[in-house]
């Protein structure tokens, strides 16, 4: 009988190690590098959000997206899910459709989903420092962060999350998709862009609340870097949306000191689009300085 025991004992302790190392071996087998590098400035405090509760409803039980009474009940729906929820972002023939979240610091969705899950791509979230709400009370600049596939050796627009905005590297593509659907929970709304270009940090693209002849001066200087000329101006009452995602366009070895960005001008309720027949390359884009 002793004998029995013991034998039932080693193999206890035999199958608890063997858990163990399989949970080790797990941990540090996971990718943690994929799709890293998104912000540009984040908060002192990065160790949590604002949220204290997540639900165990998973992503793809998300609603889908067609139409706006479609995007505002997807928000009515993510902000049971998830109270960080501050808008919804869509892009025609792409797979971004998904809710915005904002936390109090620039950190804390970069490796958690929607559900609060870790995933090394994160989600889509607003910088820390921009208000939401209706459109008069959005920040001058609303700045929208996104994972890419930067594990790859060059950028992919076929990727997850904003990977997918490197589709507007295709002339077609763009000229045949000019808006972004951006919306709060309280109101759905229309945005076209008017530059898509490569960075260096020493543009101030992320601040939040350029006014006036500041904003004017962002929108020219993304202009002067855009990729193509598409002919919209901005203004200094108007509102502006800013996507903002990684590169290794240039390397990788240079992918910290780049980003890509796409941005786009709110349009009034009603308002119709600048017509975009013909999308014509900018001959001379001013490039990313990589030397500092």
């Amino acid at each position: 009988m002793k004998k029995v025991l013991i034998g039932l004992l080693a193999l206890v302790f035999v199958s608890v190690i063997g858990v163990l190392g399989y949970i080790i071996y797990s941990d540090i087998a996971k990718p943690n590098n994929v799709g890293q590098a998104l912000p540009v400035s984040a908060s002192p405090s990065s160790s949590g959000s604002s949220t204290s509760s997540q639900a165990s409803v998973k992503i793809n039980d998300m609603k889908p997206v067609e139409t706006t009474s479609d995007i505002l009940s997807a928000l009515d729906h993510e902000k049971t899910q998830n109270k960080d929820t501050v808008g919804w972002i869509n892009i025609p023939d792409t797979k971004i459709s998904n809710s915005v979240l904002q936390a109090d610091n620039n950190a804390y969705y970069l490796n958690i989903n929607e559900r609060g899950e870790q995933d090394i791509f994160g989600a889509y979230f607003a910088d820390y420092t921009c208000n939401f709400g209706t459109r008069e009370e959005l920040s001058a600049n609303t700045v929208i962060y996104g994972h890419s596939d930067v594990s790859q050796s060059e950028d992919q627009p076929d990727g997850r999350r904003f990977s997918q905005l490197f589709k507007y590297e295709d002339q077609d593509f763009a000229r045949r998709h000019p808006l972004i659907y951006f919306s709060t929970p309280y109101e759905s709304m229309k945005w076209q862009i008017f530059a898509v270009f490569y960075t260096d940090l020493d543009l101030d693209f992320t601040r939040a609340d350029p006014s006036g002849t500041a904003l004017v001066q962002l929108a020219n200087d993304a202009k002067a870097r855009s990729i193509y000329n598409y002919g919209v101006e901005v203004g200094q009452d108007d509102k502006i949306l800013t996507l903002v995602t990684c590169t290794v366009k240039y390397g990788k070895e240079d992918q910290e000191k780049v980003r890509y960005v796409v941005m786009a001008k709110l349009l009034d309720d009603g308002e119709s689009p600048v017509s975009i027949s013909q999308l014509e390359e900018n001959p001379n884009p001013i490039q990313p300085d990589l030397t500092k």
